[in-house]
């Protein structure tokens, strides 16, 4: 499996159950080129026990700061610079992802341009 074409970072504060809902719909993806950023914003030992239960089916990294606040701008920062992804894909922690979702916009994110 080949990860380095993209990075799916997704934005979490706590909500450990809706995190389990996004995981799911991304085992369902069609391509499964991706690496997964966890941009976590301060959440509690039940994100990361839920991230730790999906470690055996998507290649993660988890990038935790300190609950201060709202302060989600910042963590999808620091999750962009942990990526290794030549193309980014950003969600919330609540998002269920359509199963073509990556092998649909992939093809339309190209240099100097984005998808909404």
């Amino acid at each position: 499996m080949n990860y380095a074409n993209n990075s799916v970072i997704v934005a979490v504060y706590n909500r450990a159950d809706r995190l389990r809902y996004f995981f799911e719909s991304l085992k369902l993806q069609s391509k499964k080129n991706f690496e997964i950023v966890i941009a976590d914003d301060g959440s509690g030992s039940e994100v990361r026990k839920v991230v730790n239960e999906y470690r055996s089916f998507f290649r993660i990294r988890h990038v935790w700061q300190e609950d201060r606040g709202f302060r989600k701008c910042l963590i999808l920062n620091k999750a962009v610079k942990a990526s290794r992804g030549e193309k980014l894909f950003f969600f919330d922690g609540d998002v269920i992802v359509h199963p073509k979702y990556i092998e649909s916009c992939e093809e339309f994110v190209k240099p100097g341009q984005y998808v909404v």
